[in-house]
């Protein structure tokens, strides 16, 4: 968890600070294969935005506007797993 959050604070300039393990899934797109940790975080406010702030290439979605975009199964699949454990997306 540790390499995660040093990972996306020096890659992607967001300060999370990971609360544990969720599940492994994979996906494959005809040649590329996906072996995915999915972790739950939280926000940290010390690499680069405030707490609770994405930086400017990303952004909070709610559960009604994911419904108007397409995700790779994969994806779908994450959320689900959060949607069940938080009760909150009844999703696709």
């Amino acid at each position: 968890m540790e390499q995660l959050r040093i990972a996306l604070a020096e890659e992607e300039h967001v300060d999370v600070l990971p609360q544990g393990w969720i599940a492994d899934t994979n996906h494959t797109f005809s040649h590329l294969y996906w072996d995915m940790k999915v972790y739950r975080c939280r926000l940290g406010g010390q690499g680069g935005a405030p707490a609770g702030q994405l930086p400017y290439r990303y952004r909070w979605m709610s559960p009604e506007e994911l419904e108007r975009y397409a995700f790779p199964n994969v994806f779908l699949r994450v959320l689900k797993m959060y949607a069940e454990e938080q009760g909150v997306w009844e999703g696709k």
